[in-house]
């Protein structure tokens, strides 16, 4: 592969919290990497901007920067409610990113801000596809769309928070373009394998992978979504 830095292979992976969607990202930065150490592959965001700005914003409350969420510390605080403004920081992305941006002013925002900028990548790892739009904006970029999954866990009841609102983690509950669906055996082995694969194909020694709809389907099964 030509090292153009124009993220020349978008993939988005999707789509609701604790499945393994940044391992897997992270796992397939790594096999890159082991391969060709001059490919440029880096995870991106569609919340990245949004968790940001939210940073700049309610600082003063305690609320801390994208990355610090990131580490194993800050991961366990993200359900954490801020005393100051008696919400987590989920639930401040949520409302601000959701709610009130996406909503309210112009739904596209956080999805124009990632897709029509320069990145300077080979090929970038959008970790938080969630939304339909998001999803058919990567296939039209031609890019691809792999859904993490992990037995016994699935994208929560239909409403979230107080007050209630829709659970956005189900918007793809049911989207039929994924390329791939992968995690059903729950076991991180399953996801190196599937880093291992794409990184075969990413640094030009092989052909794409592939996955039949019998494996998709598979892999689905392990799903668990609630009716409530």
């Amino acid at each position: 592969m030509s090292h153009i830095k124009t993220a020349t292979v978008t993939i988005g992976i999707g789509h609701y919290k604790r499945v393994g969607k940044d391992t897997f990202g992270n796992y397939l930065i790594q096999a890159c990497y082991e391969r060709d150490v001059n490919l440029v592959v880096q995870k991106r965001s569609f919340a990245y901007k949004l968790k940001q700005v939210c940073h700049e914003l309610y600082g003063w409350a305690g609320l801390r920067e994208p990355e610090f969420y990131e580490t194993s510390e800050g991961a366990q605080l993200r359900e954490v409610v801020l005393p100051a403004i008696g919400k987590t920081p989920r639930q401040i992305w949520v409302d601000f990113g959701t709610k009130a941006v996406r909503d309210q002013v112009y739904e596209p925002t956080w999805l124009d801000y990632l897709m029509k900028g320069q990145h300077e990548l080979d090929v970038m790892l959008v970790t938080d596809t969630r939304f339909r739009n998001e999803a058919d904006a990567i296939k039209q970029a031609g890019g691809y769309l792999v859904k993490v999954v992990r037995p016994g866990y699935g994208p929560g009841p239909k409403l979230v928070g107080d007050p209630p609102v829709r659970n956005p983690d189900r918007e793809l509950l049911g989207y039929d373009g994924w390329d791939y669906v992968i995690g059903g055996s729950g076991k991180l082995s399953e996801l190196r394998r599937w880093s291992d694969r794409f990184a075969v194909w990413l640094t030009g020694s092989g052909p794409r992978p592939e996955q039949d709809a019998s494996e998709r389907a598979r892999n689905l099964a392990a799903e668990v979504v609630e009716d409530v």
